[in-house]
């Protein structure tokens, strides 16, 4: 989000005339933590309170107006607020990951895999980790963690929590030995690991190579041509590339416009929608949406060129790494 939680608390309590205060709280648990409360009290729309704990302060103040500001989406005067998107659903989504990135701020990988995997997914440019939780003897539990069908680990504890932490953990050394190349991987490894999709599934799916789409990526933002990387996202959903890259039956490009604080830029971004999903609630909202891009550049055919970069970039790792069947 272009501001702070805070600010944006801050902001909107100035708009409608509410009060608000941030109140520290004691570490009753002992772990080092800063505690806050924070309240926001409005004549016309309610009273609100919410709290939050972080090894920062400056976090654990934030997370606590993010609870509040989730708490306010309920609320007509919501449009109220800075958020500078332009619906409910994109704001609940937008803060919802930044009060998921304030929960991971301070901590390290070993303190919270779950959150350190979330990030190198992130880096990677790969979709977050799905869990999944089964009962196993004894009291036992365990947790498979699974990679956009790259890769799948399993752990086992004697809960739920620590056994999808186990689970992140060990998927975290298996992605750290797995080293991204920058050409396509022509055979099996000796590790077991195999090309994420074969040239016999592409050309029977969508009458291309992975060599031919590798190409076509790395060609696209080589261009100085101002849409080339525009242009090449365009052809790769109408292929049905994207639709492969995404695992869904039919997936479409969604393009929004966002204001910027700076004048001079402009902000687009690039929506991958599940269009059966769309067409049915006709929006776009978390459950319509399987990806985004974001781009800036000195006008719009800059701004979109550049989310397309993004995108090609995605589908790109998407054909390089590599993945256990």
């Amino acid at each position: 989000m272009e501001k702070t939680l805070g600010a944006i608390l801050e902001e909107g309590a100035v708009k409608i005339g509410a009060k608000h205060s941030t109140i520290p709280l004691p570490d009753t648990s002992n772990s080092n933590l800063f505690c806050v409360k924070r309240t926001f009290e409005s004549k016309d729309f309610g009273n609100f309170e919410a709290f939050a704990s972080s090894p920062k302060k400056r976090s654990a103040q934030h997370l606590a107006a993010g609870f509040i500001l989730l708490q306010i989406l309920d609320k007509p005067c919501w449009n109220l607020f800075p958020f500078r998107l332009p619906n409910v659903e994109e704001v609940r989504i937008a803060l919802e990951n930044e009060i998921d990135s304030l929960k991971n701020d301070g901590m390290t990988v070993a303190e919270n895999p779950v959150g350190g995997l979330q990030q190198m997914c992130k880096q990677r440019g790969l979709i977050e980790p799905a869990y999944k939780c089964f009962d196993a003897e004894d009291k036992m539990y365990t947790v498979t963690c699974v990679i956009q069908n790259f890769k799948e680990v399993s752990a086992t504890a004697t809960s739920k929590k620590q056994a999808k932490a186990n689970a992140a953990r060990d998927m975290i050394m298996l992605m750290s030995h797995d080293v991204v190349s920058s050409t396509p991987v022509a055979k099996d490894s000796e590790d077991g690991f195999k090309p994420a999709l074969s040239d016999e599934k592409m050309k029977a799916s969508v009458k291309a190579s992975k060599e031919e789409i590798l190409q076509y990526i790395e060609k696209s933002v080589a261009s100085v041509e101002e849409d080339s990387c525009s242009v090449s996202a365009e052809n790769l959903e109408i292929r049905g590339i994207l639709t492969q890259v995404f695992k869904k039956n039919d997936v479409k490009i969604e393009k929004r416009d966002h204001k910027s604080l700076d004048p001079s830029k402009m902000l687009r971004t690039l929506h991958i929608v599940d269009k059966e999903a769309y067409d049915n609630i006709k929006q776009l909202c978390r459950k319509t949406v399987l990806y985004s891009f974001i781009g800036i550049g000195e006008n719009d055919k800059t701004a979109k060129n550049e989310a397309a970069r993004n995108l090609l970039f995605y589908v790109k790792n998407y054909y390089d790494l590599r993945v256990l069947d």
